[in-house]
């Protein structure tokens, strides 16, 4: 059973026993977990959409990392590209919210890591958008976006 048919099993038998109980469950293996109410999103843990659902999430996970696995991260472990690695990331953050409405963020100190800031609740949809926006740009390729990055800062800095 995978982690997130366990906290649906849970959350669906907890809110079936107490009225949709809010907080969170031990269990012996995972530690403390949250309870999640799914029930409106599915009908019963075992549901076809549940298994719908995480088989497409593995698909889509799995053909993203086909496509672009060593080709984003080739980049930044280049010495020519090193010093540009802020630089594209603050791109990728930037096309990613003009182009496709998505906040994302990353700190200096982690450049490899593009932090999502999704809403509390989610949707298929949604999850889709992030990826076809992710998608589209690394299509396009990161070069005008970084130059483009780049020339906005130098002259907003410079006030030019």
């Amino acid at each position: 059973m995978t982690l997130f048919q366990r906290a649906y099993l849970m959350s669906f038998s907890s809110a079936a026993a107490s009225g949709a109980a809010q907080g969170s469950t031990t269990t012996a293996d995972l530690g403390v977990m949250p309870e999640w109410d799914l029930s409106d999103l599915y009908t019963a843990p075992d549901a076809p959409e549940v298994s719908r659902d995480l088989e497409k999430g593995a698909a889509d996970a799995k053909a993203l990392k086909e496509t672009w696995a060593g080709k984003v991260a080739g980049i930044t472990g280049n010495e020519i590209f090193r010093s540009y690695q802020s630089a594209m990331i603050g791109a990728l953050n930037r096309e990613l919210y003009q182009r496709h409405d998505v906040l994302t963020h990353f700190q200096p100190g982690a450049l490899d890591v593009l932090h999502f800031m999704p809403p509390l609740i989610v949707t298929r949809e949604q999850i889709d958008h992030v990826v076809d926006g992710l998608d589209d740009i690394l299509t396009r390729g990161m070069t005008d976006a970084t130059v483009h990055f780049v020339v906005a800062n130098a002259k907003r800095v410079l006030r030019l």
